[in-house]
C-alpha cells in the first residue's frame, strides 16, 4: 500500500469510529516516515478521540514542527487546548 492508501485507510478506520485500528495503521506509516505531517495529525486525533490528551498534543507539536503552516493540526492543537483551558 502507498502511504497515501495507508492514510485513506486509517481515515476510513477513524471515521468508523475505530480509533485503535486507525492508530495502528498511521503507527506503522510512521515507522516507515516519521515525518508525514499527516499521519501525524491522524495519530494526534485518535489519541484524542482514546481520551490521551497529552499524547494527542505531543503528535500535533510535531506535526507542527516539521511544517509550520499545517492548518489541520493547528485547528485540531487549538481545539484541544481551549476545551483544556489553556492557551497555544
Amino acid at each position: 500500500m502507498t502511504p497515501s492508501q495507508r492514510i485513506a485507510a486509517a481515515i476510513g478506520l477513524f471515521n468508523s469510529q475505530r480509533y485503535p485500528e486507525a492508530l495502528a495503521q498511521v503507527a506503522g506509516l510512521l515507522e516507515g516516515d516519521g515525518a508525514n505531517v499527516d499521519a501525524l495529525n491522524l495519530a494526534a486525533a485518535c489519541m484524542r478521540a482514546l481520551g490521551r490528551a497529552d499524547e494527542a498534543e505531543h503528535y500535533w507539536r510535531l506535526a507542527l514542527a516539521r511544517e509550520p503552516r499545517h492548518a489541520a493540526s493547528w485547528n485540531n492543537l487549538g481545539i484541544l487546548l481551549q476545551q483544556a483551558g489553556r492557551a497555544a
